[in-house]
């Protein structure tokens, strides 16, 4: 079975983060509860952020098997979101 990951990044203060945040966890509680979400801030990991090639904030990316199989940048709306994680599900 493959495995999928979800990884947020984020920033302290970072009003669009703070929103995308919300949004997702509304969004994988109420389709994939199962999928673990890593939220990593990248004032603390920011080597993590330099390794992944995150150039801003909110960030998410969708990683298959260990591989990046999608990204989202900035705040999208959560009819959006929700496709998007559906999606990466049935990958």
């Amino acid at each position: 079975m493959p495995q999928k990951r979800f990884f947020f990044f984020k920033k302290p203060g970072c009003m669009p983060c703070e929103v995308m945040e919300r949004e997702l966890s509304v969004v994988l509680e109420n389709t994939s509860p199962e999928l673990e979400l890593k939220i990593i801030d990248l004032s603390e990991f920011p080597e993590i952020g330099e390794r992944m090639d995150i150039q801003s904030t909110p960030a998410l990316l969708f990683l298959k098997d260990g591989k990046i199989v999608d990204v989202i940048h900035g705040v999208v709306n959560r009819e959006y979101l929700r496709k998007s994680v559906l999606e990466f599900i049935n990958l």
